[in-house]
């Protein structure tokens, strides 16, 4: 499932990347790639998808058009930077945590501890320390 969220986080990125309006792209992005998706996929930014995937439901649509495109057109630019941004921040996340879950499974495999400091972490304690807040990435203690 981790390379699919990756893979359809990614597409929906790079259809926010595209021509057109912010609105348009949001739209694209969500319907062609993340609709199908659960807060409970993303569970670094789970509370803040929710929120989304709540506020892309939130019109009623007319009669021709779709509930996301309605909603979407009611949203402020603001709030639709705000939704293009935690897509691609969620994107950052599942390529993060794909690439921790690796690291940790070939230094289990072999074995592998980090010392530093004085001490021995594992390197799932040391990736722990590193999860990013609103973005940014914060470093693991003593480095």
């Amino acid at each position: 499932m981790m390379t699919d969220l990756s893979a359809r986080l990614e597409a929906a990125a790079l259809s926010l990347t595209g021509p057109g309006p912010i609105k348009e792209r949001l739209t694209d992005a969500y319907c062609s790639h993340l609709e199908d998706l659960q807060a409970s996929d993303l569970s670094a930014l789970g509370d803040e998808f929710a929120e989304m995937i709540q506020a892309l439901h939130r019109e009623r649509a007319l009669p021709g058009d779709n509930v996301v495109r309605a909603s979407v057109r009611k949203l402020s630019n603001q709030d639709v930077r705000h939704y293009a941004e935690l897509v691609v921040r969620a994107l950052w996340h599942a390529r993060r945590r794909a690439a921790s879950a690796q690291q940790c499974a070939h230094s289990a495999d072999s074995g592998t501890e980090i010392s530093g400091g004085g001490r021995s972490e594992s390197l799932i304690e040391l990736e722990l320390d590193r999860i990013p807040a609103r973005g940014v990435l914060v470093p693991a203690p003593g480095a």
